[in-house]
């Protein structure tokens, strides 16, 4: 049960955090931390395939030079180290939680768009409360702590969601977004009506250059497969 709460914290809290002393903790940060205690506690980091992950070795080989560089400048050896134990617990646990969802990618993408629709009814709520003027609402900074200041297209409000901006948000509905496409042609019934439609509309809610190249593009590559 752990390992999907932890990847709705990792694909929705980017900017979700708080300041301790002048530095701030994002949350999914601190649950990366957290999955990983309780993988050394359940023993589940001695179930990894660890011969299956080339690539963490491929990564490790290709850092060596630029290493080796900052350590013949002088840098400080902990600043590397501790990069590498960050990046590595966090292969793990990502790992892990394919692990747990029997590295189906099906699996895996039902988890994206059940996060994909959280993000999305924040978004469509962002702009609703803005075009009601109710502050207190729209303006959610309390809590995404890492966002970046508020901005405006003509009477609209460039929803960020719960992301550090629009286009990042943009970004991360794409793939949602392309089978919300699929939905309303006609071509695919992975979505419903009611979920298609709130996805382009949080989508368009974002005023972002990318995410309407994004929408354009999900719809030739429908129009394609239709053909």
């Amino acid at each position: 049960m752990f390992a999907p709460f932890l990847a709705y914290l990792a694909f929705l809290g980017t900017a979700i955090a708080t300041a301790q002393g002048g530095q701030q903790l994002n949350f999914a940060l601190a649950m990366v931390l957290l999955a990983f205690v309780l993988m050394l506690g359940t023993g589940d980091v001695l179930k990894l395939p660890y011969r299956r992950m080339m690539a963490a070795r491929w990564f490790v080989l290709a850092t060596i030079p630029g290493t080796m560089l900052y350590a013949l400048r002088g840098g400080p050896p902990l600043v590397p180290l501790a990069q590498y134990f960050g990046i590595l617990v966090c292969w793990a646990v990502v790992w892990n939680l394919f692990r747990h969802l029997k590295y189906s990618p099906e699996r895996a993408f039902m988890l994206y768009l059940r996060c994909a629709t959280v993000s999305a009814i924040v978004g469509v709520y962002q702009q609703i409360t803005y075009l009601l003027q109710i502050e207190a609402l729209y303006d959610i900074r309390w809590l995404t702590v890492g966002a970046a200041g508020l901005d405006v297209s003509g009477p609209f409000l460039r929803v960020p969601s719960l992301f550090t901006e629009p286009s990042y948000f943009a970004a991360f509905l794409m793939p949602a977004l392309y089978f919300a496409i699929l939905r309303l042609s006609g071509a695919s019934r992975r979505l419903s009506i009611g979920r298609s439609v709130l996805f382009i509309l949080a989508l368009m809610c974002t005023f972002s250059t990318i995410g309407y190249i994004g929408l354009v593009l999900c719809v030739l590559f429908a129009i394609r497969l239709s053909l």
